[in-house]
């Protein structure tokens, strides 16, 4: 009796293809999401790596500078 229902045979299949696009939606925005977020740490990842060189090359610099006069004080 339920096999030849009318009701069951129309709703299966919107069922089943409420559910392949459920699942295909959800495949998407994981992929969108996934590369949103690889994007954003690569960007994050650039701003601070150039952060850093910076704050390294003015070390350097400030070092540089106690050295070169470490030997002008030892030359006089």
């Amino acid at each position: 009796m339920l096999r030849h229902s009318l009701r069951v045979r129309l709703l299966l299949p919107v069922l089943a293809l409420v559910l392949l696009a459920t699942v295909a939606v959800t495949v998407v925005l994981a992929t969108v999401e996934a590369g949103r977020v690889r994007r954003d740490a690569t960007i994050a990842m650039d701003r601070e790596t150039g952060a850093l060189q910076s704050l390294l090359a003015v070390t350097r610099t400030v070092m540089l500078d106690r050295v070169h006069d470490g030997m002008r004080l030892l030359r006089s």
